[in-house]
């Protein structure tokens, strides 16, 4: 079996990124022919349709310094090398990592697919990253700046703007069962303040929150659900959220949902929820697909680029270093009373923009159809891209994993 070498940010407990695994490794063997996966991770993870993957790194292995994934890409029998998701090339020594990859690499065939590229650090960063994207067949961009930077160090580079991978687990069948009524308001927030040293803005923002969400339960009977999309010892998002909790007073009902490495269970978590604030933006992602309306407090410049990117209302994005405990109150309240408006973009739209990271004018089914090494006809191919189901497949649960 020739296997499929899949590189990201894997194996770190953090629910944004297990999606993108999910995601490449299914488009993998769908599209690309892919039988077997490798998977740059520092722990154990799941991907569907195979066990658990081993660990290829080590766990405090240097990101510049992956001696085992290097040594694996060297052989010849690794037929395609897929980038899948994250913010490539910002500093020059994590960008000359993904160089030293992509020399050893006897396969031909390499894809980037849903990935931020820059802001640079350095010209070094630059060089590097207009040299990999010469090197590789095809690389779908998740948002205009990438696209532009792209356009301006490569432009004759295989480049073209998709979206960010997550929306595509719509793509599964049956991600999401909506046979229960909606109810509960999910928070997911995250350590940053905690990274930047800054203790006295973080509690000063948490006392906020728990302020709002206590007032939010005695007008409206909500429980407040704090869902963690990072599960770190140490930087994870439970953390906050208990801190969260210390300020409320003890008759608010809270209920806390740990970090899972199922994503397609995490989006039917937030497909229960009639509301989701979020500071996290893979959260919001995760919200937005399973068409929960969301509250923006955006505390970083990604956050609010997909906000503008998607169309989130200008009133519910909320400077997560500014926030009035009656304004978010009142947000919420005229919401769940009233309604909430809805972004610009649909989910439906974003799941397809998710797509085109797979079938694009570089790169199509066709192309796919004849190099695939599992090829199926290409009129199956075609189908699958529009949404056909494959019933053996079973998402809700974990035996998809």
């Amino acid at each position: 079996m020739n296997p499929t070498y899949i590189d990201g940010n894997f194996g770190q407990k953090n629910t944004g990124n297990d999606a993108e695994l999910l995601i490449a490794s299914w488009a993998a063997r769908r599209y690309y022919g892919a039988q077997h996966l490798m998977v740059n991770t520092p722990r154990g993870v799941w991907s569907l349709g195979e066990a658990r993957l081993k660990a290829l790194v080590e766990i405090n292995a240097p990101q510049h310094d992956n001696y085992r994934a290097g040594k694996m890409l060297e052989k010849p029998e690794v037929s395609q090398v897929i980038f899948a998701g994250g913010k490539l090339f910002e500093q020059g020594i994590n960008g000359q990592k993904k160089i030293e990859m992509l020399k050893l690499a006897k396969a031909e065939r390499r894809f980037a697919f849903g990935v931020g590229l820059g802001p640079f650090d350095s010209t070094q960063a630059e060089n590097l990253c207009a040299e990999f994207l010469q090197k590789c067949q095809f690389v779908g961009v998740r948002d205009e700046e990438s696209l532009e930077r792209a356009k301006a160090i490569a432009p004759d580079a295989r480049v073209a703007l998709t979206f960010d991978l997550t929306p595509a687990l719509l793509e599964l069948p049956r991600p999401i069962d909506q046979s229960e009524q909606r109810k509960g308001i999910a928070l997911s927030l995250c350590a940053l303040e905690r990274i930047n040293g800054d203790a006295k803005a973080e509690r000063f923002r948490l006392v906020a929150i728990a302020k709002s969400l206590d007032l939010l339960h005695y007008f409206t009977g909500e429980v407040i659900h704090f869902v963690d999309f990072d599960g770190g010892r140490e930087w994870g998002d439970a953390q906050v959220h208990r801190e969260v909790a210390s300020y409320m007073d003890a008759q608010t009902p809270v209920c806390f949902h740990a970090y899972s490495p199922y994503p397609c269970e995490v989006l039917n978590t937030m497909a229960s929820f009639r509301v989701a604030l979020c500071m996290r933006r893979h959260a919001a992602m995760f919200a937005h697909a399973a068409s929960t309306p969301i509250i923006a407090l955006n505390g970083e410049s990604e956050m609010r680029q997909w906000c503008v990117q998607i169309g989130v209302p200008y009133v519910y994005q909320i400077d997560a270093n500014n926030i009035g405990t009656s304004t978010l109150t009142n947000i919420l309240c005229a919401g769940l009373f009233e309604g909430f408006a809805s972004s610009r973009m649909s989910a439906e739209e974003a799941r397809d923009r998710a797509m085109s990271n797979f079938h694009n004018r570089y790169f199509s089914v066709e192309a796919a159809g004849h190099q695939s090494h599992d090829r199926g006809s290409v009129t199956a191919l075609k189908a699958a891209i529009v949404g056909e189901q494959n019933s053996e497949l079973k998402i809700k649960g974990r035996a998809h994993y």
